[in-house]
């Protein structure tokens, strides 16, 4: 077996989308076994053409993909019902389909990425992406042990009936009008005003500059090894609510009480976490229409690992959180949510708690007094979740 990294965007390696082209164009292979978590037409579309051409001459293509996390669109999803022989989609509550595999078989010898490239246009031709590329010979036993492993988990995730549903124009309807999945739109106009505000840039001097590296140019771009040009995530404050490039799915606020950020006297402890309520305990504003008892469970962190807590009635998962306060990035952290159903009732207690970690509370409680401001947490298309403290919310409930 000969293997191989495809390291891209660097020059001399091929990228994702060449591999597969070259799958689909070689006459030896019969069947494209593709298991994915995302799928965009951003990416679909640049090997469509040459998926097509398989499929006219007969090749079988199977793609699993998955919706977790908001990374799938409705317009690449539609294009893997379109143009897949066989089309699934994966979903499994409290757990992430994260497989990255392309494979195609012939007789004689078969060729495996593995890697880090979802099915988009970052993960096939512009991400840094890194993958080992398996060429295998089919008449030699190791190679083939190894084949055959990659058809059986293929063939595993399709026998699932349970996590794993048939992709048709049906079923991703059915998907899209459930909140429990967030499918994207490639053609909402706040995704096309979060690329322009990305790549606008923000005020100041960057962290970061262009790369000096040797790498493939994206589509459509004009930069290059040497160039001044360099996107800036743009910090959301209350004067400037612009998103960073990752899209926000989910969006809720509410007035923070002195007790959930360390300030507190007297006999009264501080609670060390952040109560999600039905907020926002603004004046004027009406409470946010959610059952506060399992809408951050089942919806806002529902892609979340969730997994059994100290006490019986509890659950917990670790999520990473980018914390901005009053404009300045805190950096990034691994925050742990609790869900306890025993305040489950049918009142719709408040059942879920952020927990602040060690570092947060130190910094809450010494540090700049947030009482009275407005605590937003976001959810993010890639995955993670923002959390702002300013005087005013970032933007509307989402």
């Amino acid at each position: 077996m000969r293997v191989s990294l495809v390291t891209q965007p660097l020059t001399h390696s091929p990228t994702a989308a060449m591999v597969i082209a070259a799958l689909a164009a070689d006459a030896e292979i019969d069947r494209i076994d593709i298991a994915v978590a995302w799928a965009k037409r951003s990416g679909f579309s640049q090997v469509a053409e040459s998926l097509r051409s398989f499929t006219s001459r007969g090749g079988i293509l199977r793609i699993v993909t998955g919706v977790s996390q908001g990374g799938a669109t409705r317009q690449g999803l539609e294009l893997v019902a379109e143009l897949a022989t066989e089309a699934y989609i994966v979903h499994h509550a409290g757990r992430t389909f994260h497989t990255k595999v392309y494979a195609g078989y012939g007789d004689d010898h078969a060729t495996l990425l593995v890697g880090s490239h979802n099915l988009t246009l970052g993960g096939l031709v512009t991400n840094f992406e890194v993958g080992a590329l398996l060429e295998a010979d089919r008449s030699s036993a190791s190679d083939e042990v190894v084949v055959q492993q990659f058809q059986e988990y293929i063939d595993t995730l399709i026998g699932d009936d349970e996590a794993t549903k048939e992709l048709t124009l049906g079923t991703l309807a059915q998907l899209i009008s459930d909140p429990r999945y967030l499918v994207g739109d490639e053609d909402a106009p706040d995704r096309a005003n979060g690329r322009a505000a990305s790549a606008a840039g923000g005020g100041g001097n960057s962290l970061f500059g262009t790369s000096t590296l040797n790498l493939r140019r994206a589509a459509g771009s004009r930069t290059g090894p040497g160039s001044s040009a360099a996107t800036t995530k743009r910090v959301p404050t209350a004067g400037n609510p612009t998103a960073s490039p990752a899209t926000v799915l989910r969006r809720w606020y509410k007035r923070v009480p002195a007790s959930s950020v360390s300030r507190v006297g007297g006999n009264t402890n501080p609670q060390g976490h952040l109560t999600l309520t039905q907020g926002p305990g603004i004046p004027g504003q009406q409470p946010h229409p959610i059952r506060q008892g399992t809408y951050f469970r089942n919806i806002f962190f529902g892609d979340a690992a969730w997994a059994p807590g100290r006490r019986a009635t509890t659950e917990v998962a670790t999520v990473t959180v980018e914390v901005i306060a009053r404009g300045k990035d805190l950096g990034t952290f691994n925050l742990v949510v609790e869900h306890n159903t025993l305040f489950e009732s049918g009142q719709g207690n408040r059942s879920s708690f952020l927990h602040w970690g060690s570092t947060l509370s130190e910094y809450l409680r010494k540090r700049v007094d947030h009482t009275g401001d407005i605590v937003t947490l976001e959810k993010l298309s890639d995955g993670t979740y923002r959390l702002t403290l300013d005087r005013h919310a970032v933007g509307p409930f989402l």
